[in-house]
């Protein structure tokens, strides 16, 4: 689906043959892998839906938002994510929360920024240190796309 190797109807023909959870939490990842701002809008929309899905369908909907040949269309969202954190931690169990967070994290230059002006407000604790950690792989993933 990341690469529209594949059809929504030929990824619901399958779902129908594979009639288990498993098999409706990887439809639900695959019909948002596919690389159209509609569908990074729905992944990101569902996801962030509070009680609507499970820890597995919520790593499949941010799986089909980070699926391959998405990263521009990823772009879109970073602004709308920081302005979300709080919200996001707030409306959700801190477990769905962290996956959230830490999923939809953008891997932007603009995302060090934007976390060091979160990390100056008053945060849970568990959402400081998760932003941290998200901070610090960020830097250290430009480091290397830098050849530093």
């Amino acid at each position: 689906a990341a690469r529209n190797a594949v059809t929504p109807a030929e990824l619901e023909e399958e779902k129908q043959r594979d009639n288990t959870l498993t098999g409706a939490t990887e439809f639900l990842g695959a019909s948002h892998a596919f690389p159209t701002p509609e569908t990074k809008r729905a992944a990101f929309d569902r996801a962030l839906t509070p009680g609507a899905y499970s820890n597995a369908e919520v790593d499949a909907l941010v799986a089909g938002f980070n699926a391959p040949r998405s990263a521009a269309l990823q772009e879109a969202f970073a602004e709308e994510f920081f302005s979300r954190v709080e919200e996001i931690w707030a409306a959700h169990p801190i477990e769905i929360a962290n996956r959230l967070i830490r999923g939809f994290y953008p891997q932007l230059p603009m995302a060090d920024d934007a976390t060091t002006r979160l990390l100056h407000r008053e945060l849970p604790g568990a959402l400081r240190r998760v932003l941290l950690e998200c901070r610090d792989n960020l830097r250290r993933t430009l480091r290397v796309r830098a050849g530093q």
